[in-house]
């Protein structure tokens, strides 16, 4: 755009925040693709207040590094109890980043349900 205004949606996560995506790759590979944009200046995301500079770098790159650290938590749950039900490791995932919720909704516990079957190897990632 020529004001140079980056609308990501809910494509840069905020750590803390409740993970909102299907498939775990291909979210760190729009990471990625909106890192490579040109003529960026601002970043307007769901999760965050509107960033401006060299900070919009940043802010995705601790987006990647989230959605690795939330990978890593699966990994180990599902280690850890391999028979899990896939929203009780949902729920732990939650408990494991600081996050306590009473319900886990529907479209967290698919973000949580992309990681572990790429991680049990039963999904497209």
């Amino acid at each position: 755009a020529q004001e140079g205004a980056l609308f990501s949606g809910d494509a840069v996560p905020a750590a803390g925040t409740i993970p909102i995506y299907c498939d775990p790759a291909a979210s760190l590979a729009s990471l990625e693709r909106l890192k490579k944009l040109s003529g960026v200046r601002f970043l307007l995301s769901s999760w965050h207040e509107p960033i401006a500079g060299e900070k919009i770098v940043e802010t995705m790159d601790e987006g990647r590094r989230y959605i690795e650290r939330i990978d890593d938590i699966v990994r180990r749950i599902h280690a850890a109890e391999p028979g899990l039900a896939c929203g009780e490791m949902s729920r732990k995932a939650l408990e494991r980043l600081g996050i306590r919720v009473p319900k886990v909704l529907f479209m967290v516990e698919a973000s949580f349900r992309g990681h572990w079957e790429r991680i049990a190897g039963t999904g497209n990632s």
